[in-house]
């Protein structure tokens, strides 16, 4: 018998959306609510029946399952804690829980929120305070949760300067795709040691290393390949934190490749700088960054150019790469839309069953919502957390959103942008469209 998955799509959709309160009984599928509380609860569909539709189409074998948990915070990256995320949290005082809650959303880090007033709440809530010229005590109050919430309500700007700093080059995974304001999208194929290769869709496959301030070390592309020897300077300013600097040169080689003995030469000083630490918003959402300046003097072929990257250590990434020439007209502005992890080697029904929650999370969920997703076919769990609509200048209704990937090895946090198509289905700009049509959607910025 032939099952359409839209069709089930769309049932299992309106399933979930008929009643919060009285559960439709159905073979196969089990649903339960817990009633709200001050302290975040789950709602688990264990989609059995679902995912038996499913093997029908895919060969599944698995089940996957999600639970919809109200109040819960965005988190920083680290590793997950042995008990299943789809448990609920017992929080033991309300109002410790949303002062834990509100610090982690200003970028500190109260470790994971549970109502319990323990050394590292009491030292986020101390970290707060001094920051903002408050009596650092590092005790909870009303009026501290008050102050929180005022200052996220504008913004994080209110004589915030988070503690950050990030220790080591970003880490990536084969098969994660970064997608740009410019249009690019650009993918890891694979990592070796300080070096990852990419793939774009322009065409270029590329070399560069973690220390993303460093030059590309190859690139071949349609028209030409080279590649960049950086002296041995290069790493010096990790750990990153506000004050450190670097200088490094570099020496290109670039062959036009249909011409093997058409080949240039240049020499490149740079010095670069860690500047401060700043809260942005970007099309992917908004993050603490450590601002880094980098400068390049101009030479006899090139212009002077100072570059500014904005590293978010939450993504290990950066969220905005700016770069400024001394002649108007040349100034280049990108921005992050999203990172789409890759879920190398996942059978179809559990790419499928991810799809699902995460389409449902977009559609159907409010901010103070998040699914948290599971599969037996593999490790892997995932949190998803969708953020407040907005409208795009050509009237689309869009939202942003955080996937966060956890295992018992590490834990990935995975921003995005997506808007709801014609047909109602919630597409990230950039993936499925061709470069120039993708800047265009995004405003052109560029």
């Amino acid at each position: 018998m032939a099952i359409e998955f839209e069709t089930l799509y769309r049932g299992m959709s309106s399933l979930y959306s008929h009643s919060r309160k009285q559960p439709v009984p159905l073979e196969g599928l089990s649903l339960s609510h817990a009633g709200r509380s001050p302290m975040p609860h789950s709602r688990r569909l264990t989609l059995a029946g679902l995912c038996a539709a499913l093997g029908l189409l895919t060969g599944c074998s698995d089940t996957w399952s999600f639970s919809s948990v109200f109040g819960t915070p965005d988190s920083t990256s680290q590793r997950i804690e042995s008990a299943p995320v789809n448990e609920p949290i017992n929080a033991a005082d309300p109002l410790i829980f949303k002062a834990q809650t509100l610090l982690a959303k200003l970028g500190y880090d109260p470790g994971r929120p549970d109502g319990v007033d323990g050394p590292k709440t009491r030292a986020a809530v101390s970290n707060y305070q001094a920051d903002t010229g408050l009596k650092a005590n590092g005790r909870v109050s009303s009026g501290l949760v008050a102050h929180l919430a005022s200052n996220l309500r504008e913004g994080g700007k209110v004589a915030v300067t988070p503690r950050l700093k990030a220790n080591s080059p970003p880490g990536y995974e084969p098969g994660d795709s970064f997608v740009y304001s410019d249009g690019r999208v650009e993918t890891v194929v694979s990592v070796d040691g300080d070096k990852v290769r990419w793939q774009s869709n322009r065409g270029t496959i590329f070399t560069a290393y973690r220390d993303f301030v460093l030059p590309r070390a190859s690139w071949v592309s349609a028209g030409q390949r080279g590649q960049t020897m950086v002296g041995t300077e290069r790493g010096r300013l990790w750990p990153l934190k506000p004050g450190k600097e670097t200088s490094f040169s570099a020496r290109t080689i670039v062959q036009i490749r249909d011409r093997p003995d058409n080949t240039s030469e240049s020499t490149e000083q740079w010095h670069c700088q860690v500047e401060k630490v700043e809260r942005i918003s970007v099309v992917a959402g908004t993050f603490n960054t450590l601002k880094v300046v980098c400068r390049r003097p101009a030479r006899e072929s090139a212009l002077e150019l100072t570059r500014v990257w904005y590293y978010a250590p939450r993504v290990r990434h950066y969220v905005r790469l700016n770069d400024f020439y001394e002649v108007e007209g040349r100034d280049r502005h990108v921005e992050l839309v999203a990172i789409q992890p890759g879920g190398r080697g996942w059978p179809p029904a559990a790419r499928a069953g991810l799809d699902w929650a995460l389409q449902h999370a977009l559609e159907s969920m409010s901010s103070e919502e998040q699914i948290e997703w599971s599969s037996s076919a593999v490790e892997t769990r995932v949190t998803i957390k969708p953020h407040v609509l907005f409208e795009r200048g050509d009237g689309k209704t869009c939202r942003n959103f955080v996937q966060i990937w956890a295992d018992k090895r590490v834990r990935h946090s995975y921003p995005g942008t997506a808007c709801r198509e014609a047909e109602g289905r919630w597409q990230v700009p950039g993936l499925s469209d061709s470069p120039d049509k993708s800047r265009a959607l995004l405003g052109g910025r560029s």
